[in-house]
């Protein structure tokens, strides 16, 4: 894969992936709130310590070919098919990609992530079916999901979809309901 000139080997598309999703999330995290009272999020919609998570895995969808052209050649995963980044905390509490190959993560970069997952803010509700699930991209087919887990149990699953005005849409997977965040 080529971008901006520059030659990626397998491996650094992968960690380049997983960076481009953890920004996303860190992007995700850090807003402040912008609701009305009346669709003010639950206090209990993602309660997540970061502390206590051992595990990351993100599975978004493969790239779609491009227009005109034969083939998706240069994309991460071929059209249809999901792409798989885990991430695992070690016994020494140190990070790595461990999925689809073991790569080293930057500790600070997701020390600094992990700071704004604590301080998550929603801003309110979008949609309350799953009527627009489509168009907001939290589908299962164009959606990325974020799946996090603590002590070998699943603490949190979601489907992360577009970006709308300054806001990353998003979904609990297995509901309907999609929030600004």
């Amino acid at each position: 894969m080529n971008v901006l000139g520059i030659e990626l080997s397998r491996r650094n598309q992968y960690a380049a992936a997983a960076f481009v999703v953890l920004l996303v999330l860190a992007f995700v995290v850090g807003r402040e709130p912008k609701f009305d009272a009346a669709e003010k999020p639950s206090a209990e919609l993602l309660q997540i310590d970061p502390t206590k998570l051992d595990r990351i895995v993100i599975t978004r969808p493969g790239a779609s070919p491009a227009a005109g052209s034969a083939s998706a050649a240069g994309s991460a995963a071929p059209a249809g098919v999901k792409e798989t980044i885990e991430l695992t905390k070690g016994d020494d509490g140190k990070w790595q990609v461990t999925k689809p190959v073991a790569y080293a993560v930057n500790q600070q970069f997701l020390s600094n992530l992990f700071d704004k997952l604590a301080a998550w803010n929603v801003e309110g509700l979008e949609a309350e079916t799953n009527a627009n699930h489509v168009s907001m991209e939290v589908d299962d087919a164009k959606g990325v999901k974020v799946e996090l887990f603590g002590a070998g149990a699943p603490v949190a699953a979601l489907i992360v979809g577009k970006v709308v005005k300054g806001a990353t849409l998003f979904r609990k997977v297995g509901e309907d309901k999609v929030w600004r965040a």
